[in-house]
């Protein structure tokens, strides 16, 4: 017997009408740069990177394929150029006490995207 909540494997099939698409192939689309329906996580991510205080870091959480790394990586390549190029650090093992890594700060070479 049924139950009445039961989906039957045809009721689970979609068939999208390929006429509603104005390309032949998705290679002819431009790529997304922003976040999609993300927008509480974007104001949050825009709103870090401009807190400039040492010691504040940034942790981006969800699941995989929702374009965090993407997002992110767009908006910090977009904001980089205005922003003042930060040292590179080198951490050298001391002998002395090897728990705690000697600090030396560099100047830094270049701007790389990322």
């Amino acid at each position: 017997m049924k139950n009445k909540n039961e989906l039957s494997y045809k009721d689970l099939k979609m068939t999208c009408n390929p006429d509603l698409f104005k390309f032949t192939t998705t290679q002819e689309l431009e790529p997304i740069q922003s976040g999609i329906g993300q927008d509480r996580g974007i104001k949050a991510l825009e709103f870090g990177l401009q807190v400039d205080v040492k010691g504040y870091n940034l942790y981006l959480e969800g699941p995989s394929g929702v374009g965090k790394t993407m997002y992110t990586k767009n908006y910090l390549n977009k904001i980089a150029p205005k922003k003042k190029v930060p040292s590179d650090w080198c951490y050298i093992y001391n002998f002395d006490n090897p728990n705690e890594p000697i600090a030396v700060q560099l100047p830094a070479r270049s701007r790389k995207r990322i």
